[in-house]
């Protein structure tokens, strides 16, 4: 998903023909992003492996890709254990 978290639209037909309108709900959007329990990196540099940013809006592929980034930074800097292990 993208910027909207559901999208349906709804035809109706009017004397000149149809009209179409489409629903939208967005997605919220991010207030802040924490790194609990990481001691050996910052996290400015742990903000810097990842695409979320404040203000952008909540997407789920781009918050896998987010794990997905730390979890590999971690591996490369020998720490092949490391997960994340709850978004919220």
């Amino acid at each position: 998903m993208g910027l909207f978290s559901s999208v349906k639209t709804s035809v109706k037909e009017t004397p000149k023909g149809k009209t179409i309108t489409f629903i939208v709900i967005e997605n919220p959007s991010i207030d802040q992003i924490e790194f609990d329990g990481c001691t050996v990196f910052s996290k400015e540099t742990l903000m810097k492996k990842i695409d979320s940013k404040v203000g952008d809006p909540v997407n789920i592929a781009t918050i896998r890709h987010d794990i997905t980034a730390i979890q590999e930074y971690y591996a490369q800097s020998g720490y092949f254990e490391a997960r994340v292990v709850g978004v919220s």
